[in-house]
């Protein structure tokens, strides 16, 4: 046991991911320990809110910058990476002066409930802000810095998870929740930004006709990814907005808590494992190592370590919600119940999502995930109009959506084990 363990330890990769790991898991842990006082306080309306907002925001974030970001770990020189970065913030400024344009010109728009139209221009920034963090999450893994990662996770849930409890004592309303939903990602930008060093290049990257260059050379993430992202950040956002309209914000607020709390093992193992295993999956695709053996190694680690955690939450989710949360709370771990089905296999998936960009297979993941959405809603539309109840609705969007995240596992691995780095 004792070499096992020195073993691991000295293994490069076991020691990146256990150092993102720490982080992930720290800010986890302190976000669980405000989330007793925070559902207490706001309540199940409050959290629908929060969810809608959230939703439509994250509906939009993964075209802001047309995926360039995704391409700063894959760009092989940092000149090359820096300027993906400068194209990404580009893109990113005018996509959200756009939003800010419609929303100025469409002023009978409004969300699924009146109540939050007062923060409808509060989206552009979001999604700027999103867009930026998505460019310094991705150059710090390019560089390796993942104590300052682990640092950034920490201090950023510490920050908004104290503002949010110490101020609904005073104001208990929804807007409190968005506001330091969009400030969050702030705080977490500017302190990644602390790993975001200038590179010293022969030509200017910011140079319109070297941009131009780059965003040719990495048209597929524009063209495949961006729009894969967009489909399944649709796929993911429409049960919120879905249980909103049908059954109204109450029953939103219990989807956006249950996927927050039992997210929480697959973000901390998933984010922590992909962030590093997508920067060795590039090195071993540049030194032609074998592709498939890394894949099938890291997804039995992950199918191990996130079995248990999950099949308690399966077992006892209505039981663990109503001790953790009170009451009022246990519709929620009924949806959290079947949610740790599909959260599971989406754990299981990221591996192969990470391994797309190397495989050149972000082509066939738009079409697949195309077929997947229009699986999935129509679940959800079956849920409600046939049987009426919106925990079946859950059930039959999460039974679906696993059955077709094995398929693409399965499609993925076997396009690995015939892929050839020519």
């Amino acid at each position: 046991m004792r070499e096992l363990i020195r073993n691991i330890l000295q293994n490069r990769f076991a020691k990146d991911v256990l150092l993102v790991v720490s982080g992930a898991t720290g800010a986890r842990i302190l976000s669980m320990a405000f989330a007793p006082f925070i559902t207490r306080i706001y309540g199940p309306e409050a959290f629908g809110h929060l969810g809608v907002f959230t939703a439509i925001v994250e509906m939009v974030v993964p075209i802001a910058a047309m995926s360039y970001p995704i391409a700063i770990v894959l760009a092989k020189e940092d000149c090359e990476a820096k300027g993906l970065a400068i194209l990404s913030m580009y893109i990113a400024i005018v996509f959200s002066m756009l939003i800010w344009g419609f929303l100025s010109l469409t002023s009978s728009f409004g969300f699924v409930d009146k109540r939050l139209d007062d923060f409808i221009f509060l989206i552009p920034f979001a999604v700027l802000i999103g867009a930026t963090l998505q460019v310094v999450k991705q150059w710090n893994v390019r560089k390796k810095n993942f104590k300052l990662t682990a640092r950034a996770d920490v201090l950023q849930s510490l920050i908004s998870g104290g503002a949010v409890t110490g101020i609904g004592f005073f104001y208990p309303i929804s807007g409190v929740l968005i506001f330091f939903s969009v400030f969050k990602n702030f705080i977490h930008g500017i302190l990644l930004a602390f790993g975001v060093n200038d590179i010293q290049c022969k030509k200017k990257m910011s140079d319109v006709d070297k941009l131009k260059e780059l965003a040719k050379k990495y048209y597929d993430f524009p063209v495949y990814r961006a729009p894969q992202l967009f489909i399944n950040a649709i796929t993911q956002s429409l049960p919120v907005l879905a249980l909103a309209i049908f059954f109204g914000s109450s029953s939103a607020g219990f989807y956006s808590i249950a996927t927050i709390a039992i997210g929480i093992p697959s973000s901390i193992i998933g984010k922590s494992v992909a962030s590093v295993f997508y920067e060795r999956i590039v090195q071993a695709y540049h030194k032609r190592k074998n592709i498939s053996e890394i894949l099938y190694k890291v997804t039995s680690v992950l199918a191990v370590i996130g079995f248990l955690p999950f099949v308690i939450i399966f077992a006892l989710g209505p039981e663990m919600f109503w001790f953790v949360f009170g009451e009022k709370w246990v519709i929620a771990g009924e949806y959290a119940r079947w949610l740790s089905i599909l959260l599971y296999f989406r754990l299981l998936s990221k591996p192969c999502i990470n391994a797309l960009p190397v495989l050149k297979a972000q082509r066939f993941f738009l079409f697949f995930s195309l077929v997947s959405m229009i699986a999935r809603l129509s679940a959800l539309f079956v849920g409600y109009f046939i049987f009426a109840s919106d925990v079946i609705a859950v059930v039959l969007f999460c039974v679906s959506g696993s059955a077709f995240i094995v398929v693409f596992i399965m499609i993925v691995y076997s396009k690995s084990k015939n892929y050839k780095n020519e």
